[in-house]
C-alpha cells in the first residue's frame, strides 16, 4: 500500500512539473527575411540561454511559469530586448534585427556567422569585411590586412608581399582561399601571394596555432579567404573599380558582375594593374663598400599584374556546390643593385630609360587554380568538401654567372631560376550538432610535385605529400561560454632528387643536392575556452601543440638567393618543428569603448631558421652565406586595441603589437624578428544630408615602430633598425544618396615623405628605405539591380 501510495505521489509530481513547464521556440531574421545563424538568446532570470541554428532557429525548453526577459544579440545588429510571461503554453516568437550603422568594431563589423564563429572560437581572431579591405586598400592584401594588430607584411617593391603572423612567416603561416591552402613558392620573400585583392569580400585572420583544422603549416596562424556572398535571387549587380596611385604611377581597373537566376548563379572578377618604378625618400645607398646612386627612384621595379576569377554554383535544398576557377598572372622588375646584378656583371643597364619598362632582373609567376566547394545539410548536420587543382610557374630571370661566379653566362631566355609546382588537394569534414553541442571531424591532404628548371641553382625539383585526420569539439557550458578541445593526426613524406652541377661535375663540390628520402609524423592537440563574463566584459584562452615540416628551402637549398642577398645553404638533418603555445585574450566592450588585449607564449623545441654566418660565397657581389640550423627557443608577446566613440560621428583608435623572441641555446636574440609597434588614429563621420547614406568618412593617423636592436649579428647593416613615425590620412564616402551611386577612397600614406625602414623587408639588407609619399584613390561604379 505505502508503495502504491509513493508512485501516485511521484506520477502527480511529474504531472504537476510538466504542466508547469514550458518551451519557447522562436526564429531570428535580417530585414530581407534572411536567417541570422549563431544570434544568441540569453534568458533572464536562470542564465539560460540558446545559439540560433543555420536556419536562425532556437529553442528554449523546460521554461517554469513565470516572467522573463530575452535578450537577441548578434554582432553588428541592434540588440532586442523583451519581456515574456509565461503560463503553461509554449510560445512561438519571430525577431528582426535590423543592421547597426555605428558598430564601433571596426576590423569585425561584418554581420554574418563567421563574425559569431570568431567570437565563440578559443583562439584569438579577427574577421574583416569588403568595407575594411577597401578603406585599408594598398599595394597588396597583406599590405592591407598590416591594420589588424599581430599582422604585418615582407614587401619586395609594389606588389610582392608575404603574410607576417606575430613575426613569423613562410612556411609558417597558411593561406586558405575559399577552403583549399594556396599553394605556390610561399619559402621565399619575394614569392607573394598569388590572389587579387579586389575579388577578396571577407578574411579571417587567426592569431595562433591553428593545426588541428589547417594542418602542418598553420604553426603561427591562417589567412582564411572567406566565400564570397552568393548573390539575392533572380538579381544581376556588378561594379567597376578605378584605381591609380602616385608613388608609382599605378593605374588600375577591376571589374565585377554577379548573376542569380533562381538556383544557379555565377560570378565573375577581372583586373588590370599597371605600375611604374617606386619613388623613396633617398638620393643614394651604400651596400657592400659599393655607393649606389637612386635620385629618389627604385630602379626596375615596375610590373603588370592581370588576374580573372570566375564561379559557377547551384543552390539545392540541402546545401550548394560550386567550382571556381582563377588565373593571375604577374610580372615585376627588381632592384638590379639588390640582385647584385651590376655589380656581379659590370654590364651597364639602362633602368633610367623609362620609369614603366620592365628590364632584368625581372620574375613572372602564372598561378592557376580549379577548385570545387560543395556544402550538404542532413538535418542540424552538416558535410563540406573541398577538391581542387593548383599550377604555379615562377621564374626569375638574370645576367648570369655559372655557379663559381667567374664565368659570365647569357642563355637566349635569361632563366635563372625556373620553378613549376603542381599540387593536388582535398579536404572534407563533417559537423555533428547538438542543441549546446557540435562535433567535427574530417580529413585533409596533398600531394605537391615541383619542377625546376634554369641555369643556376637555388631549390631542387622534389616530390611531397602529407594527410592528417583531425577531430574537433565545442561544448556551450552556459549562455556565453564555450569550451572547445581538439585533436590530430599527420603523416607526410618528402622526396628530394639529387643535382649535380652539369657544368662541373668533375669537381669536389659537384653535388649542390644530397637526395633525400623522409618521413614526417606527428600529433597535435588543442584545449580552450571562450565565455562572456559580464554584460561588457568577454575572455577566451587556449592552449596547444603544433608542427611543422621542414621547407624544401630549408632542407636543400644550396646557392645564391639573389634575391635575398644572401647564399643559403640548407640542412637535410633538420627536425620537424614542435610548438606549445598558451594563448590568451581579453575584451571589454560597452557603449563608447572597445577594448582588446591578448597574449602569447610559445615554446619550440627546435624552431629553424637562417643563420648568417658572417662569411661571404666568393661569387663577385654576393651575399654573406646563411646555414639553416634548429635552435630551442621561446616567442612570445602581445596585442591591443583600443576603440573610442564618445558619439556617432568621433572615433578614435589605438593598435598595437609588440614580440620578443629568444634563442634558449646562446640566449641571444632570434633573427628577423618585427619591432614594437602603435598605430593610433582618429576618424570622424561627416553627414552631408539628411539620410545616413551620403556620408564621408574622414581619418588622421600615425604608425610608430620602435627601434629594433635585437638581432643577431650581421643580420642587418649596422646591426640595428632606427625607430621611425608616419603619418597617414584619407577620406571615403559616397557620391549621391542612391543605393546604386558610386563611392571612393581617397587616402595619403607616409604624408611627410620620411625616410624610414621595414626591419623584415628585404631592401633593408641594402639600406633600402621603405615607399615615400604616395596618394591612392579609388572610385567604385556600382550597377545593377
Amino acid at each position: 500500500m505505502k508503495t502504491k501510495t509513493v508512485l501516485l505521489l511521484l506520477i502527480l509530481c511529474l504531472g504537476h512539473h510538466q504542466l508547469s513547464a514550458s518551451d519557447i521556440k522562436g526564429r531570428v531574421l535580417n530585414k530581407h527575411k534572411q536567417p541570422l545563424p549563431f544570434t544568441t538568446i540569453s534568458v533572464n532570470p536562470g542564465e539560460l540561454g540558446a545559439i540560433c541554428d543555420n536556419n536562425g532557429n532556437f529553442v528554449l525548453e523546460n521554461l517554469k511559469n513565470g516572467t522573463y526577459n530575452l535578450t537577441i544579440s548578434y554582432l553588428g545588429f541592434n540588440t532586442i530586448k523583451k519581456t515574456i510571461n509565461l503560463k503553461n503554453k509554449d510560445l512561438n516568437l519571430s525577431f528582426i534585427l535590423e543592421e547597426n550603422d555605428e558598430n564601433i568594431a571596426e576590423v569585425s563589423v561584418t554581420a554574418d556567422r563567421y563574425a559569431r564563429e570568431v567570437k565563440m572560437q578559443s583562439v584569438a581572431a579577427v574577421k574583416v569585411d569588403q568595407q575594411f579591405i577597401s578603406e585599408n586598400a594598398s599595394g597588396s592584401l597583406m599590405q592591407t590586412l598590416s591594420k589588424i594588430p599581430g599582422v604585418s607584411s615582407i614587401d619586395v617593391g609594389s606588389s610582392a608581399s608575404k603574410p607576417i603572423i606575430r613575426g613569423m612567416s613562410f612556411n609558417r603561416v597558411a593561406v586558405i582561399n575559399n577552403g583549399v591552402k594556396l599553394e605556390g613558392q610561399q619559402w621565399g620573400e619575394t614569392h607573394g601571394l598569388e590572389l587579387d585583392q579586389y575579388a577578396i569580400e571577407n578574411v579571417k585572420v587567426i592569431k595562433g596555432p591553428a593545426s588541428i583544422q589547417f594542418g602542418s603549416d598553420a604553426l603561427a596562424g591562417v589567412i582564411e579567404i572567406l566565400p564570397s556572398n552568393i548573390p539575392a535571387p533572380n538579381s544581376t549587380v556588378g561594379e567597376v573599380k578605378l584605381i591609380g596611385k602616385t608613388n608609382n604611377d599605378l593605374v588600375g581597373t577591376s571589374f565585377l558582375i554577379k548573376q542569380r537566376k533562381n538556383k544557379y548563379y555565377y560570378t565573375l572578377r577581372a583586373t588590370y594593374l599597371d605600375f611604374a618604378d617606386l619613388m623613396v625618400p633617398k638620393d643614394s645607398i651604400e651596400y657592400n663598400t659599393y655607393n649606389l646612386i637612386l635620385n629618389n627612384n627604385v630602379k626596375n621595379t615596375a610590373g603588370r599584374e592581370a588576374a580573372i576569377t570566375t564561379e559557377i554554383g547551384k543552390l539545392f535544398d540541402r546545401g550548394n556546390t560550386s567550382f571556381q576557377i582563377s588565373n593571375l598572372y604577374r610580372k615585376t622588375g627588381f632592384y638590379a643593385d639588390a640582385f647584385g646584378v651590376e655589380i656581379r656583371t659590370q654590364i651597364p643597364i639602362d633602368h633610367d630609360a623609362s620609369k614603366r619598362d620592365i628590364q632584368i632582373p625581372y620574375q613572372m609567376v602564372n598561378h592557376f587554380r580549379v577548385s570545387n566547394h560543395t556544402s550538404i545539410n542532413y538535418g542540424e548536420n552538416q558535410l563540406n568538401t573541398n577538391i581542387a587543382y593548383q599550377n604555379n610557374i615562377h621564374n626569375d630571370y638574370d645576367h648570369l654567372t655559372d655557379i663559381t661566379g667567374k664565368t659570365q653566362v647569357f642563355p637566349d631566355d635569361h632563366l635563372n631560376t625556373g620553378l613549376q609546382l603542381h599540387t593536388l588537394s582535398a579536404n572534407a569534414n563533417y559537423k555533428i550538432k547538438w542543441s549546446t553541442a557540435t562535433l567535427t571531424s574530417g580529413f585533409s591532404g596533398q600531394y605537391i610535385k615541383n619542377l625546376r628548371s634554369g641555369f643556376n641553382f637555388n631549390i631542387p625539383a622534389y616530390e611531397k605529400a602529407i594527410g592528417g585526420i583531425f577531430t574537433h569539439y565545442q561544448k556551450q557550458l552556459r549562455s556565453e561560454t564555450f569550451f572547445d578541445a581538439g585533436l590530430r593526426y599527420d603523416y607526410g613524406f618528402i622526396d628530394v632528387e639529387e643535382y649535380i652541377n652539369p657544368r662541373n661535375q668533375n669537381e669536389t663540390d659537384s653535388i649542390l643536392s644530397t637526395p633525400i628520402n623522409r618521413s614526417f609524423s606527428s600529433i597535435t592537440g588543442t584545449i580552450g575556452i571562450s565565455s562572456q563574463l559580464s554584460d561588457k566584459l568577454h575572455g577566451k584562452a587556449s592552449f596547444g601543440k603544433s608542427f611543422r615540416v621542414p621547407s624544401i628551402r630549408e632542407l636543400s637549398a644550396y646557392g645564391m638567393i639573389w634575391s635575398s642577398a644572401r647564399f643559403e645553404i640548407g640542412n637535410p638533418e633538420l627536425n620537424p618543428e614542435e610548438v606549445y603555445q598558451l594563448d590568451g585574450e581579453l575584451s571589454f566592450i560597452s557603449e563608447y569603448i572597445d577594448l582588446t588585449g591578448g597574449a602569447f607564449y610559445s615554446y619550440f623545441s627546435n624552431y629553424i631558421f637562417p643563420h648568417p654566418s658572417g662569411g661571404f660565397n666568393d661569387i663577385v657581389g654576393a651575399g654573406q652565406i646563411y646555414n639553416y640550423q634548429e635552435t630551442e627557443a621561446i616567442r612570445t608577446g602581445g596585442e591591443l586595441s583600443l576603440f573610442v566613440k564618445p558619439n556617432a560621428n568621433l572615433g578614435f583608435d589605438v593598435l598595437a603589437e609588440y614580440v620578443y623572441a629568444l634563442n634558449l641555446d646562446n640566449n641571444a636574440p632570434l633573427p628577423f624578428t618585427p619591432p614594437l609597434s602603435v598605430d593610433a588614429s582618429v576618424n570622424y563621420k561627416i553627414k552631408l544630408s539628411k539620410t545616413k547614406a551620403y556620408l564621408l568618412n574622414t581619418f588622421l593617423g600615425a604608425k610608430h615602430m620602435a627601434e629594433q636592436t635585437r638581432v643577431v649579428q650581421n643580420e642587418v647593416p649596422g646591426n640595428f633598425t632606427n625607430a621611425s613615425t608616419i603619418v597617414y590620412l584619407g577620406v571615403s564616402g559616397k557620391l549621391g544618396t542612391k543605393s546604386q551611386s558610386p563611392d571612393f577612397m581617397l587616402r595619403v600614406d607616409n604624408l611627410l615623405n620620411t625616410e624610414y625602414y621595414n626591419h623584415l623587408s628585404i631592401y633593408r639588407r641594402i639600406n633600402m628605405p621603405e615607399a615615400g609619399r604616395n596618394i591612392q584613390l579609388t572610385v567604385n561604379i556600382p550597377f545593377g539591380n
